[in-house]
């Protein structure tokens, strides 16, 4: 299995079958739900399952454009074709 870090918040897990996408999440106490006031662990959260590398950092642009963000549709593109373009020879 070989891991590729994207960024300090997502890495993706390539096996002989898929690429698997997934984001840190940070430990801490836990504010809702039935374990309120317990300790959670910082881990490795499944994002999901992909068949390349270029489609996983497609999926991240998309969550880091989503994570209450504004950004301009040309600093999208922008984004998308930096992480795209450490794919190509």
């Amino acid at each position: 299995m070989t891991i590729v870090n994207i960024n300090e918040k997502y890495r993706v897990n390539i096996d002989e079958w898929n690429h698997t996408l997934e984001k840190f999440r940070e430990g801490g106490i836990i504010t809702v739900g039935k374990n309120i006031g317990q300790m959670r662990e910082s881990t490795w959260e499944t994002e999901g399952y992909y068949p390349s590398l270029r489609q996983c950092l497609r999926r991240v642009c998309v969550l880091e454009s989503l994570d209450g963000n504004t950004i301009s549709l040309a600093e999208y593109i922008d984004k998308l074709e930096l992480l795209l373009g450490a794919l190509e020879p």
